[in-house]
């Protein structure tokens, strides 16, 4: 009984719960009188603890169904965060595909506008080749209808006041006499030279080699009237134009248009050299002015330059250009002869 009365007290000192049970069971077997009044406590810490556990149980339990409710949760987020992926993975792939498809048509339209410019280009060179021609044409018949009147009119006639003078039985001093026939001699030699001269001007000229050379010619007529300068044009007459497509002369003629608009524009210049050479298996074009000149590398608003080197690519040559403030600017374009062939063949 000592024994367990001090177990008790050193459980319910320390709090230690089991072993006051066990103590209250004891004390009830040692201590029969007193028996009812342990086993009511040991029911009511019995009952106790028994509610406490169910608390803790039902606190683990809440916990669990709660710890499942968020796996689940965080299950169904995953599963949202992989579709969110996806769908992003699509609108990501939609939108490239939509600029891709963007840029395909804007290129194709690029391309499409350049083929129309080309065109409009090579009509362009085309209009003004027939106006050339025709003007070439008309000079031509009207040289052919000079020779024509000089030689079956004024010839005619002077051949016949000529014959006329021949059949006259003249007589008179010796000295008078020499100068008829020297009158009748001088007389024949004018017939002579109106003869040449009416088969002089019935000789055609103009060969279509000639054609692109005269467009240079015109166009350096009509921008030195525009840009009140002289102008030297120097043509290699050993280049066959002829055989050389229209497209590359096109771009040769846009470059010397573009530099000489450039001159008039900015140069302020009083004399403009244009040649087209042949050296070395390249056909060179270069474009001198005598004006103020500018600084090469710096960038210029202007596309004029831009426009020329763009050009003198999509014919396979080569620009450069050189400039010196107050003493002017070069622009040289290069063409190797099989680049020409090459285009004169497609």
């Amino acid at each position: 009984l000592g024994y367990a009365s001090e177990a008790y007290a050193l459980s319910t000192a320390y709090g230690l719960n089991r072993d006051i049970l066990n103590s209250l069971k004891l004390l009830s077997r040692t201590e029969p009188r007193r028996a009812g009044g342990y086993l009511l406590q040991y029911a009511r810490l019995n009952d106790s603890l028994l509610l406490e556990e169910r608390k803790v149980q039902d606190k683990f339990t809440r916990i669990q169904y709660e710890t499942e409710g968020y796996i689940a949760e965080n299950r169904e987020l995953q599963k949202r965060n992989v579709w969110i992926s996806v769908a992003g993975v699509l609108a990501a792939s939609s939108m490239l595909l939509l600029l891709l498809s963007y840029r395909q048509r804007s290129k194709n339209k690029q391309l499409l506008l350049e083929k129309e410019q080309q065109d409009a280009n090579v009509e362009i060179y085309n209009l003004m080749l027939r106006q050339q021609t025709e003007m070439e044409e008309g000079r031509i018949q009207e040289r052919v209808r000079i020779s024509e009147e000089l030689h079956d009119g004024a010839l005619a006639r002077l051949f016949g006041v000529r014959l006329g003078f021949g059949f006259l039985n003249l007589k008179g001093e010796e000295e008078d006499e020499s100068k008829y026939d020297s009158l009748l001699q001088e007389m024949q030699s004018v017939e002579q030279e109106i003869r040449n001269l009416s088969h002089a001007l019935k000789k055609d000229e103009l060969s279509s080699s000639k054609d692109f050379p005269l467009l240079i010619s015109s166009l350096m007529k009509e921008q030195s009237r525009i840009g009140n300068f002289n102008y030297k044009l120097v043509q290699d007459n050993s280049i066959a134009w002829d055989k050389i497509a229209d497209e590359l002369k096109i771009n040769l003629y846009r470059i010397v248009q573009e530099a000489l608009i450039n001159i008039i524009k900015y140069a302020r210049c009083s004399h403009v050299e244009v040649s087209i050479t042949l050296e070395k298996q390249t056909v060179q074009l270069l474009i001198r002015d005598d004006g103020q000149g500018f600084d090469t590398e710096k960038k210029h608003k202007g596309i004029g330059l831009k426009n020329m080197r763009s050009r003198a690519r999509s014919i396979g040559a080569n620009l450069t250009v050189e400039s010196e403030k107050e003493v002017g600017t070069t622009v040289i374009t290069r063409i190797a002869t099989k680049t020409i062939y090459q285009h004169a063949e497609i």
